[in-house]
């Protein structure tokens, strides 16, 4: 540190300056005020060490000086006095110093005050670190742009690559069977064995290449969810036959049980689908000897309903409960070591169920076996409603505000309503709600701020124009959308449930969530 050192006791003013000099510190040494001044006057100083009472100029009055010059902003003032603490502290402090010292005190003291500035940053360093810090901000700046087109690139290979995966895929698979059929000739039930095992080898690719593209839609917020009304027996039946010739492949009894009744739920069916066939095959391929799945359909608490996926496998440990949901993570033992992927299917099925607006729940405990199971909506609108708006007010989607639109066909008597809300369902993101309240009328519910409203829906009108213009046969309807309102996340509840009632019993002779 520069410090200006005023002192009108030799000895004592000599001794401070020594022992400054011997912490490292640069120290000028004045006798009285007035050479005090001419020094700071001509010189660049951080500390400013001065006693109360100096012949010539006080110490008040030099330290009214310093804090009336120009560069005073960032000179520390430390006054040395003897006398009434209070009196001596006020008028100090007055006078515009930042420190007030009384005799006598320990040396210590004086270094502790001295590294205590050293600590506060200075005009200099200021302007300095701010430099920096632009400089620095350039850098991320460029950084970011280069990490955001190594991502989108990463991104386009992850999708060439997947897609150009499904056309061997598809061939191996088609080939697999006409051989086992006995179009190529007769089979022996060995060779049956092999045809089997390429089979599902060739599945399990499918599931790699499936949960490879839907990682990196999700990264991307890509991903489009088509929810509609769906009977549970029919989501478990449509993946019942891959699962059960896996299991027998495995040689592992495979049981299902549908507790009946049971709501319909509202899913997108594709989606479920593959977190069915995710959570099974994993139990198939962690269970024990002899292995045992079961696969149970039940009524959940909350009204929706539950599916469940139980093997007799060793069980996961508490510790590692957690992290087995992370990507790219596997636990590492002996029964996992012949059922490495890429450590995907986990992470992202809970993603998916998350889409769904249900939860994917683990419990397990070593030497147990281990249960993954997970929750579906029933197909009441209120309840999707309200799980919706639970879903985009948690913290890691952070949504602020919540718009309701509403889409009518323009020309109900020339229009069928085709396939749109199919459609639209695709051209919606993750973190949208599309709801069929009629013939001919749509509800989108959207995070979407007000303000960037007008871009979604002209993003909309746009994708509708482009599909048509690629139609020869029917045409999508020509849909006029209406901003219904746009509410605080927190204050939105009831404002929507209202719209929403009103309009299912305007239309209740032919809703459905289709």
């Amino acid at each position: 540190m520069k410090i200006l050192l005023v002192s009108h006791n030799e000895n004592t003013g000599d001794r401070r300056k020594m022992e400054l000099t011997n912490a490292g510190h640069d120290v000028r040494l004045a006798r009285n005020g007035i050479e005090a001044w001419r020094i700071f006057s001509h010189g660049s100083f951080q500390i400013v060490i001065s006693d109360f009472n100096l012949p010539g100029l006080h110490g008040l009055g030099l330290c009214r000086r310093i804090r009336r010059a120009g560069r005073s902003h960032y000179v520390h003032v430390i006054l040395i006095a003897a006398g009434d603490r209070e009196t001596i502290v006020v008028k100090g402090l007055s006078a515009g110093a930042n420190d007030v010292l009384l005799e006598p005190f320990d040396s210590d003291e004086l270094h502790l005050r001295i590294r205590a500035v050293a600590r506060i940053p200075t005009a200099d360093k200021l302007t300095e670190t701010n430099r920096r810090l632009r400089k620095l901000q350039s850098l991320i700046r460029k950084k970011n742009s280069r990490l955001q087109r190594l991502f989108e690139t990463a991104q386009t290979l992850v999708d060439n690559v997947s897609h150009d995966f499904r056309t061997p895929l598809t061939v191996i698979k088609e080939y697999a069977s006409l051989i086992s059929e006995g179009a190529a000739g007769g089979v022996t039930s060995e060779q049956q064995q092999f045809l089997r095992v390429i089979e599902d080898r060739a599945d399990d690719l499918n599931t790699m290449v499936d949960d490879m593209l839907d990682g990196s839609r999700l990264d991307a917020g890509m991903i489009s969810v088509a929810r509609r009304n769906c009977q549970v027996a029919d989501l478990i039946e449509h993946a019942r036959p891959v699962l059960e010739r896996k299991a027998d492949a495995k040689d592992v009894e495979l049981q299902f049980a549908i507790c009946e009744p049971l709501p319909n739920v509202y899913v997108d069916e594709e989606k479920i689908g593959r977190v069915l066939t995710n959570l099974v095959v994993n139990a198939i391929k962690f269970c024990g000897e002899p292995g045992r799945v079961r696969v149970l359909a039940e009524q959940d608490l909350d009204g929706g309903v539950r599916i469940s996926v139980t093997d007799n496998g060793p069980g996961i440990e508490a510790d590692h409960q957690t992290e087995i949901f992370e990507r790219f993570r596997q636990i590492g033992n002996k029964v996992r070591e012949s059922a490495k992927g890429f450590g995907l299917g986990l992470s992202i099925a809970r993603e998916l169920v998350d889409l769904n607006l249900g939860e994917l729940e683990l419990v397990s405990a070593p030497g147990s076996g281990t249960t993954f199971s997970f929750t579906m909506p029933p197909a009441q609108p209120i309840d999707v409603l309200r799980r919706y708006l639970d879903r985009i007010s948690q913290p890691e989607i952070g949504s602020k505000t919540v718009t309701l639109i509403v889409a009518t066909d323009r020309n109900v008597d020339n229009s069928s309503g085709g396939d749109i809300g199919d459609f639209l369902s695709h051209q919606l993101y993750r973190n949208d709600l599309l709801f069929r309240t009629g013939d001919y009328r749509w509800l989108i519910l959207s995070p979407v701020p007000k303000l960037e409203l007008h871009k979604m829906l002209a993003r909309l009108e746009r994708v509708i124009i482009d599909a048509n213009s690629n139609r020869a046969d029917e045409l999508l309807p020509d849909l006029a959308f209406e901003h219904v309102g746009t509410w605080s996340i927190n204050d939105c509840r009831d404002e929507i449930g209202r719209h929403l009632s009103k309009h299912l019993v305007q239309n209740k002779e032919c809703y459905s969530f289709s």
